[in-house]
């Protein structure tokens, strides 16, 4: 019979659909995939997938084999957490992160991971939240630090962080007065919504922020409506944050993002914050990951290492570059 590897290449195949995305997630290549799965459907002496079917689809027998092969899996997991040294434990784990976490505590945990864990291999994938919600979903990585968690049967997810938003802009910036018979940006006159010294400045200049599907571009422009009941709104969604620092320090419009990424830019003066009636809620960061796969211990292992690190260094930022620095 054959070794837990061959059960565990065909558990991939069967959960991913292909040989191709097996090859990926196992690290290993496609050729090798099939002849794993060739040689067990010999040793078995049935038919796993449809051979009929372009996509990795499971015979009766081949469905039946799935449950068997992920309760091996477990118990393998299982005996490795309760006996293993931490440090025994190989392999690669793939987490997904923002951008925001990298500039932020992301080394930090990876210190502490490879200190834990000196012969795991980190990949990291840094991308937008709804990207790494899809990567997650279609198990291309281990663990998504993101803005959003999923409310899926089968998915955890814990609280790491949250941070403050604002809205900055170059400090030469001119301000913009109301054309000749426009109305102002916030039309009520009442005492408690009188308006802001900068809220001009939403119906005159863009909003620079990520791009249009994520969570802090659709909070941002709810809430511009909502304060300032402004509903002509230009947002540049951008997936960089250097980039966006770069185009608000050229004058290009108003940054929409955390401060502690751009905090060291506002206490030098380089870049100001706005002073405006429009109130950002702060943006919440989530450690997520799927069950009923492989490395639950390990993925629960980091959740908490995560946690500690957001706690431990979750003040300070990498700071971004500065265009005004350059001389």
């Amino acid at each position: 019979m054959r070794d837990l590897r061959t059960f565990e290449t065909f558990y991939w195949v069967a959960k991913l659909g292909g040989f191709r995305a097996a090859a990926t997630k196992l690290h290993t290549t496609q050729p090798a995939v099939s002849a794993r799965i060739a040689q067990l459907e010999q040793e078995l002496g049935v038919d796993l997938f449809d051979a009929n079917r372009r996509r990795a689809t499971l015979t009766a027998r081949g469905a039946l084999l799935v449950e068997y092969a992920e309760r091996l899996l477990k118990v393998r997991e299982e005996l490795l957490a309760a006996v293993a040294q931490p440090a025994a434990l190989r392999g690669k784990f793939t987490i997904g992160t923002s951008e925001t976490l990298v500039r932020t505590w992301l080394s930090s945990l990876i210190e502490d991971i490879n200190g834990k864990y000196p012969n795991l291999i980190i990949d990291i994938a840094v991308d937008n939240s709804p990207e790494l919600r899809q990567r997650l979903l279609a198990q291309d990585i281990d663990l998504a630090l993101m803005t959003e968690t999923i409310p899926n049967e089968g998915v955890h997810g814990v609280k790491l962080c949250d941070y403050e938003i604002c809205f900055v802009v170059a400090r030469d910036l001119p301000p913009v007065a109301p054309q000749q018979g426009e109305a102002a940006a916030c039309p009520d006159n009442d005492s408690d919504h009188a308006g802001r010294p900068d809220d001009e400045l939403f119906s005159r200049y863009p909003i620079i922020t990520w791009p249009a599907y994520t969570l802090l571009s659709t909070n941002v422009l709810a809430r511009i409506r909502e304060d300032l009941g402004l509903s002509d709104i230009r947002i540049w969604g951008v997936s960089s944050v250097q980039t966006i620092i770069d185009m608000v320090h050229a004058g290009r419009g108003i940054a929409a993002l955390s401060t502690v990424l751009v905090q060291g830019a506002i206490d030098s003066g380089a870049l100001r914050v706005l002073d405006t009636s429009v109130t950002l809620p702060r943006l919440d960061y989530y450690a997520v990951y799927l069950d009923g796969t492989s490395n639950n211990a390990l993925k629960r292992s980091i959740c908490a290492l995560a946690q500690e690190a957001a706690v431990r260094d979750g003040g300070g930022a990498i700071q971004v570059f500065d265009p005004s620095d350059k001389k």
